[in-house]
C-alpha cells in the first residue's frame, strides 16, 4: 500500500509540480529497502511476474540526480537545493546497490 501511495503522489508531482519545489514537496520513496521490489509490486503482481529490469531502469531514470535536476531544478527552492539533490544522490546509490546484491 506504501508503494501505491507513493507512485499516486509521483504522478501527481511530475505531471503538476509546484512552482517552487522544497524538500516537502518532493515524494520520497517510503523506504529505501529494497526499493526495487516495492516498485515492482505496485502493480499487484509477484516479483518473479515483473521484467526486474524494467523497473530498475523506471526508477534510475526517476532518481537519477543529472536527470532529477534537469527536470525539476529550476522549481527548487534554492534554500533546500542541495539537501534535495543529497537526498536524490542517496536514493539512486541505493538503488544501484540493491541492482548489485540482486545479482546483476
Amino acid at each position: 500500500a506504501l508503494w501505491v501511495e507513493h507512485e499516486r503522489a509521483w504522478e501527481a508531482f511530475e505531471s503538476n509540480p509546484p512552482s517552487f519545489v522544497g524538500y516537502a514537496h518532493v515524494p520520497w520513496p517510503p523506504t529505501t529497502d529494497d526499493m526495487i521490489r516495492g516498485m515492482a509490486s505496485v502493480g499487484g503482481l509477484s516479483t518473479q511476474n515483473v521484467n526486474m529490469k524494467k523497473v530498475y531502469r523506471h526508477a534510475t531514470l526517476r532518481w537519477h540526480p543529472d536527470k532529477f535536476m534537469s527536470k525539476f531544478g529550476p522549481r527548487l527552492v534554492e534554500a533546500e537545493k542541495e539537501l534535495i539533490h543529497d537526498k536524490v544522490m542517496d536514493i539512486s546509490q541505493c538503488l544501484n546497490r540493491a541492482w548489485s546484491l540482486m545479482g546483476h
